[in-house]
């Protein structure tokens, strides 16, 4: 059980990770639209790979354990569906208004992404006390 508990603790600290870098990496490239495109694709690409990986986790992780749905697992199911809609909405915005009239959209996606990580955030500390 504990090996299962530390996995999905392992594939949520990876997804953070992907929260922060899909922050900070498409700045580097801000001056080139064509590479700002390219580094946050990769970056939405990781995000549902770790999004994925933590829902199958914690799926796992709850039918072994046996647990009973507490306000925690509730609230970690909620932001397991929330996470995706956010980020999709994020996708689709980022690509018909900012991409296709020749803008990065970097502030837009950062407001979005930092929500995102804020939740996540919360979330976590509030199942680990």
């Amino acid at each position: 059980m504990e090996i299962l508990l530390a996995y999905h603790r392992y594939t949520v600290e990876g997804l953070i990770l992907v929260m922060l870098l899909n922050i900070a990496l498409p700045h580097l490239a801000k001056d080139d639209l064509l590479k700002t495109v390219f580094i946050s694709r990769i970056g939405f690409f990781l995000f549902w790979t770790l999004w994925s990986m933590v829902a199958f986790t914690g799926l796992v992780t709850l039918v072994f354990s046996r647990m009973n749905l507490t306000s925690h697992v509730w609230e970690m199911i909620f932001l397991i569906f929330l996470l995706p809609i956010l980020d999709a909405y994020r996708a689709i915005r980022i690509r018909n208004k900012y991409w296709l009239n020749k803008k990065s959209g970097l502030l837009f996606s950062n407001i979005i992404v930092g929500f995102e990580l804020f939740l996540t955030l919360l979330v976590t500390i509030l199942a680990w006390r």
